[in-house]
């Protein structure tokens, strides 16, 4: 200890001599505070890319051999592959992929791995085109009537299966305006379960109308399947389930659904009348 303080002394006093020479000779001395940062420089790495993630969920001799094969790669196309592919670049990179994976991997492994990527690309575009962002879990809003009617232990068993199979969610978590969640509460389970910290969403609305048989006749409720959503209006006819079978009705109103019950789950309109089935 006291060496120590012997030797900061007489850095000190060498310090100050050297400025008062330096000024001595018409130089600018100032003293200032310096820190040193480590820093370290690491390239781009399997799980930075949209094809690392989704390899991790597949089974672990496919996820080594492509993970191989990207170890080789030159630090350009890593780089690369650390974005996700956007419109007009997918074939570019799909042709990466077959070009480093072919020669590398047995016939078999190789056709898994490129039907794996291809799956992978779709669902990207698929959320190019639905308009799907990510956003980080905790923000989410949950009406309280999800949490009084949870799923079942056989669904989500279910929904485990196939995000270990696919590497992805089964159900879209979609959100309404004011970003509260309108489906997709298994896939937000799921999230919370294995700690995930932000995860795919897409904005949309749910909709129910009130209907009736006759005229001036009780007003029954209905939810529209999302392909109909925006589409039906007061006075439109549409055909629905009933208690005592299929039946066209008339619609009164259409308006938001917003679950604030634990209610069980309401009938859909199976189409409008003299549209597609």
């Amino acid at each position: 200890m006291r060496k120590d303080l012997i030797n900061d002394a007489r850095i000190a006093v060498g310090v100050f001599v050297d400025m008062r020479r330096a000024r001595a000779e018409g130089k600018d001395v100032r003293l200032k505070m310096v820190r040193c940062c480590p820093c370290i420089k690491s390239g781009p790495a399997f799980y930075d890319t949209s094809e690392g993630c989704m390899f991790a969920h597949r089974d672990r001799a496919l996820h080594n051999a492509v993970w191989e094969v990207f170890k080789t790669l030159s630090y350009e196309d890593k780089r690369v592959l650390c974005f996700s592919p956007e419109n007009g670049r997918f074939l570019a990179r799909v042709q990466l992929w077959e070009r480093e994976l072919e020669p590398a991997l047995p016939p078999k492994l190789y056709h898994k791995a490129m039907g794996a990527i291809l799956h992978q690309y779709v669902r990207i575009k698929l959320a190019h085109v639905r308009g799907r962002c990510r956003m980080p879990l905790r923000d989410i809003k949950i009406y309280p009537c999800f949490w009084e009617t949870p799923p079942s232990p056989g669904k989500m068993d279910e929904k485990r299966q196939y995000l270990k199979d696919h590497g992805t969610f089964q159900s879209d978590i979609v959100l309404d305006e004011d970003g509260y969640l309108i489906d997709g509460f298994t896939s937000y389970l799921l999230a919370r379960e294995r700690g995930i910290i932000d995860v795919p969403v897409r904005y949309g609305k749910r909709q129910v109308i009130q209907a009736y048989h006759r005229p001036g006749g009780k007003l029954y409720t209905w939810e529209l399947p999302e392909g109909l959503t925006g589409q039906v209006s007061a006075g439109d006819e549409v055909v629905v389930h009933t208690q005592r079978g299929v039946r066209c009705v008339t619609v009164a109103a259409v308006r938001r659904y917003v679950p604030r019950s634990s209610a069980g789950r309401m009938q859909m309109v199976i189409k409008r009348k003299g549209g597609p089935a």
